[in-house]
């Protein structure tokens, strides 16, 4: 009989690099009320760095000088995404001893290789996966350029690059197709993974835990503030800076990596640009809760920003662009702003006072129990009666 229901992996853990991981383990913590769950990621720190009181949370540790070494060695990214390492033989001999019902695979492939998928279905392990980017299609970012009605020509084998690709994604899909569920959390996504012949694909938006900001008093609204929290490339980071320097009263806020730093100094200068460095979970909640604006105009196919959906949560609008997967929400919900990218001169002050007479945003729409409860539902169906 297994002792554990649920395996939930993951590349790292939020307090490591927020995003995907962070929605990984809140889903995970939310359906541990009515299953037996464990949250398993990778680490550079030995031990077991992070604890939850509501489920157990395993961390397995990444010598980070031996997989530095074998990327610049093979000089790319894709050798990790197959080749098993010595962190792939520990998950998967864990998961082997363990026998968990089922493994939620999560945001792999920088750290854990996309093929454990395939060897847990060898040894008859269920799986199930939600896809949080396009990594299947692309290792890199996808832009709306990349893709026309057949969603294929940008990306064929038209060269020697593209035809490394183009095996790599045969690979991953044939191994997608061997999950109980595979799903995507944007409706861009679901359609290209459909596209290029992913099967028994369904869609569950992400959900987000409410906001608890105004539980601390100094919590409040700074005016005129933006908020930009990400990479710089493809994120529209440029974007948002010129738009703030046209703006002279306003100014940006960037949490991240350091070359933010250095472009917002470039375009902005101290007077309207402040750098925060990179951020954990609840601090990041904070300077979201704090501004005014929060910038989501990524060039990118950007799959279904979560940053997006905490500036609803937190009471702050997101400024986004048509290539993010929340472009629909914000249209239909009439709240947020979709940036116009044929007409970019934004007057954020005129804005300031639109966005003062939007309807409040159903947060209902993007809570956490309306994911979690979908995916407790497909869980549960997964689960075999018997072993």
């Amino acid at each position: 009989m297994n002792s554990v229901d649920v395996v939930v992996l993951n590349d790292m853990h939020p307090m490591d690099f927020p995003g995907a991981a962070t929605i990984a383990l809140n889903h995970a913590k939310y359906i541990s009320k009515n299953l037996k769950v464990e949250f398993w990621h990778t680490s550079n720190v030995r031990g077991t760095p992070y604890e939850s009181e509501r489920l157990r949370i395993r961390s397995f540790y990444r010598n980070s000088r031996v997989d530095e070494f074998v990327t610049r060695f093979m000089s790319t990214r894709i050798f990790n995404e197959f080749f098993p390492s010595l962190l792939f033989f520990q998950i998967f001999i864990s998961i082997m001893v363990l026998r968990p019902k089922v493994v939620w695979v999560n945001q792999i492939g920088v750290r854990i290789p996309r093929t454990i998928t395939l060897c847990l279905n060898l040894f008859r392990i269920r799986t199930i996966q939600t896809f949080h980017d396009f990594g299947v299609i692309s290792p890199r970012k996808l832009y709306p350029a990349d893709l026309i009605k057949t969603n294929k020509a940008r990306l064929s084998a038209s060269n020697v690059v593209n035809f490394l690709y183009s095996i790599r994604r045969r690979c991953l899909i044939t191994i997608a197709n061997l999950n109980f569920q595979n799903i995507c959390v944007g409706k861009i996504q679901l359609d290209i993974y459909k596209g290029f012949g992913v099967k028994k694909v369904i869609q569950i938006p992400n959900g987000i835990g409410n906001c608890r900001c105004e539980l601390d008093k100094n919590f409040k609204k700074v005016p005129n503030t933006v908020l930009f929290a990400g990479r710089a490339m493809g994120k529209g980071f440029e974007s948002i800076c010129h738009i703030v320097k046209m703006n002279s009263s306003w100014k940006l806020a960037a949490a991240g990596g350091p070359e933010l730093n250095e472009l917002g100094l470039k375009y902005l200068g101290f007077d309207q640009f402040r750098y925060l460095g990179f951020l954990n979970p609840a601090e990041l909640f904070k300077q979201i809760h704090q501004s005014e604006i929060v910038a989501v105009l990524s060039e990118c196919l950007d799959v279904y920003p979560t940053i997006g959906l905490e500036a609803f949560m937190h009471g702050s609008t997101p400024l986004t662009s048509p290539s993010t997967g929340i472009a629909d929400l914000v249209k239909n919900s009439g709240c947020g702003i979709v940036y116009d990218e044929v007409n970019p001169i934004i007057d954020l002050n005129k804005l300031k006072v639109e966005i003062y007479q939007q309807p409040k945003f159903p947060i209902e729409q993007i809570e956490l129990r309306t994911s979690g409860d979908k995916y407790y539902s497909i869980l549960d169906s997964a689960s075999p009666t018997t072993n």
